[in-house]
């Protein structure tokens, strides 16, 4: 394992050609090119026809007000402006070094590595820091300015700059970064939502549309006090699939995936069901499901049209892409209600496992979709997400206050206690 660790190393130290610097104006404006192209061919594009003047104005506007060179955090930033006319959150332009995780980053080689190679992707704020902490630590508790708590001991001030937030690294115990580095924009979009460009823990540039909330930011768990949502998310160790009896007359099925990727996982799990029959009443937790392809969701939804059981679907604003085309089509159903918070608005376009594509200037990878099935079904969402039907606190836990819904509402009609599924 050392000998592979320094071979990696060596790898990514060699590639100083196209990492460790600003990026040049020239390269930036091949890179705009490159996205401009892309973007034309795209499936949302090319359906969202009042969009494209405005696309054309905003490449033309990019390209004649190019700085002579930019952090690749700011490229980013500014390649998502062109992106981002196109109403389409799958849409994504992020860095092409590699990721590690944060037990690889213990690793003193593969820090030094992500270092070398991001030297010029994000900038230092001019801020002062003791400033910054004494200005935050004032905001009020859900404000968008203030300080907050990422993963693994990261610490971030958002600030107010001009028309967006900038996020900035506060305290850190991750080697790759350091306090005063940029770490995120974050560009509202209405509504609590934004789109925000972000660094991870090993310093790859990606994007993401998020949603604040009490103050949180519920997409990446930047979180102002962590104990405050933690009953947002699911419990971190349940697999993907899973059912627990909560009650004499209720079940509980925990669905994480509809990937296609987990299919056979998805069919014996529903097999297994067939066995041990399910109550009245059910619970079916879709928060942090992640999406994947209609024919394993459909599995499930098979399952609530032909039984017809009181169901409560929790979700959250990790629940995504056909994980909230599943929910609008069981929204229909009777008996069925919609319990959390609203899902992420990335439901009208799909990506079919195109190749990434990489930008000329090697610093960037593109990745546009390619599905558009019931798009203008599902466009008035995108961005937007489902709206619960009840809006659950999280002052506790959410399938205790789903089970509460359960036992007081009436079900409609009778059955048995338990309904074998055959």
């Amino acid at each position: 394992m050392k000998t592979l660790l320094v071979t990696v190393t060596i790898l990514f130290l060699s590639t100083s050609d196209l990492f460790g610097q600003r990026l040049s104006k020239a390269d930036f404006l091949g890179d705009l090119e490159f996205v401009y192209q892309h973007l034309k061919e795209s499936v949302s594009y090319r359906t969202q026809k009042n969009k494209h003047k405005q696309v054309e104005s905003t490449y033309q506007e990019l390209k004649e007000n190019a700085s002579d060179s930019y952090y690749t955090l700011d490229a980013c930033r500014a390649l998502h402006r062109l992106v981002d006319v196109v109403l389409d959150f799958h849409n994504a332009v992020f860095s092409s070094n590699a990721a590690f995780s944060f037990n690889d980053l213990k690793d003193s080689l593969n820090a030094e590595a992500v270092l070398a190679q991001t030297k010029g992707f994000f900038p230092f704020s001019t801020v002062d820091l003791d400033r910054l902490r004494l200005k935050l630590s004032n905001s009020s508790a859900d404000a968008v300015e203030g300080i907050y708590w990422g993963q693994h001991g990261l610490k971030i001030g958002i600030d107010k700059q001009e028309d967006q937030y900038v996020g900035i690294v506060l305290e850190s115990d991750v080697a790759t970064w350091t306090p005063g580095e940029v770490i995120a924009y974050i560009i509202p979009k209405g509504d609590n939502h934004f789109r925000i460009i972000s660094g991870t823990l090993s310093k790859q540039i990606s994007q993401t549309s998020d949603y604040h909330r009490e103050g949180s930011f519920l997409g990446m768990m930047w979180l102002k006090t962590p104990s405050r949502s933690v009953h947002y998310y699911p419990e971190p160790h349940l697999p993907l699939y899973d059912h627990q009896k909560i009650g004499p007359q209720i079940d509980y099925l925990r669905v994480g995936s509809f990937q296609l990727s987990q299919l056979k996982t998805a069919e014996a799990f529903y097999d297994k069901l067939q066995k041990t029959g399910l109550a009245k009443n059910l619970i079916i937790d879709l928060r942090n499901n992640y999406g994947g392809n209609r024919k394993n969701a459909n599995l499930l939804l098979q399952l609530m049209k032909r039984y017809r059981l009181n169901t409560i679907i929790l979700t959250n604003y990790a629940t995504v892409s056909a994980a909230e085309q599943f929910t609008l089509r069981a929204k229909r159903l009777k008996h069925v209600l919609i319990a959390g918070d609203r899902t992420r608005g990335t439901l009208t376009y799909g990506i079919n496992y195109p190749p990434k594509l990489v930008s000329p200037s090697g610093v960037f990878k593109i990745a546009f979709t390619d599905l558009k099935d019931q798009w203008k079904k599902f466009l008035p969402y995108e961005g937007i997400g489902v709206i619960p039907d009840k809006h659950l606190s999280n002052d506790r836990s959410w399938i205790d206050q789903a089970g509460e819904m359960l036992m007081e509402q009436p079900t409609g009609e009778q059955r048995a206690s338990t309904v074998p599924i055959t």
